[in-house]
């Protein structure tokens, strides 16, 4: 790809192809050589595509921006939450080999994040089908044990929203570069056949962003 910025290029080409159309002689020079209104709108397609998809990678990264501080406050909520639950539950069950073994009680707490979600889920899961009551007895408030379900069920869909959107967002960039590689191709070729074309008339190539060597 060119060294120069994306906006450089996606100028240039809005350049030439805004100022070739207007121009009633570079039209007609051009059109002689090939460069028809048909052929013309391919560059208009050109530039008018690499925005759209310009507009919806900047759009899928903002919203990922946006997801990846809601699953920062998420994540802190619920580690929160799942400590103090972690520790009732280890003292609620400290004498039942059968429940600490369901609610993984002892060793480490994983830290990657498809394992620790994965436990903080599985540990409400069955709190909630076999474990609430001892929760209860030991000072654990019903609606925040449902709660801690909850987060983390809303947890994990979120992760998965956010990664559905860097898809998209990757997707978008990649037929973005598509297109500059296309449209950059199309300028080319024009400048190319314009240099012959308005060999006469320098002026007119200098107004389509063409450099023209000084005579010396």
């Amino acid at each position: 790809m060119s060294k120069k910025s994306i906006e450089a290029q996606l100028a240039q080409a809005s350049t030439l192809i805004m100022n070739a159309s207007k121009h009633p002689k570079v039209k007609l020079q051009m059109s002689s050589f090939g460069y028809t209104a048909e052929r013309m709108q391919q560059g208009y397609e050109f530039v008018n595509t690499f925005l759209l998809l310009q507009d919806e990678k900047d759009n899928c990264y903002s919203r990922n921006s946006g997801l990846r501080q809601q699953l920062d406050q998420d994540v802190k909520a619920l580690k929160s939450l799942y400590k103090d639950h972690l520790t009732i539950a280890r003292f609620a069950f400290r004498t039942d080999a059968y429940m600490q073994a369901q609610l993984h009680l002892k060793g480490k707490r994983k830290t990657d994040w498809a394992g620790w979600t994965a436990q903080v889920q599985h540990f409400y899961n069955r709190i909630e089908a076999e474990g609430m009551a001892a929760m209860k007895k030991h000072g654990a408030k019903a609606e925040e044990l449902v709660q801690g379900k909850a987060m983390a069920d809303a947890l994990r869909a979120t992760h998965q929203d956010k990664q559905s959107i860097t898809a998209d967002a990757q997707s978008a960039t990649q037929r973005r570069d598509e297109v500059l590689k296309a449209m950059n191709r199309w300028v080319s070729d024009f400048k190319k056949v314009a240099q012959v074309a308005l060999q006469d008339d320098p002026q007119l190539l200098e107004a389509l962003g063409i450099l023209v060597p000084s005579v010396r």
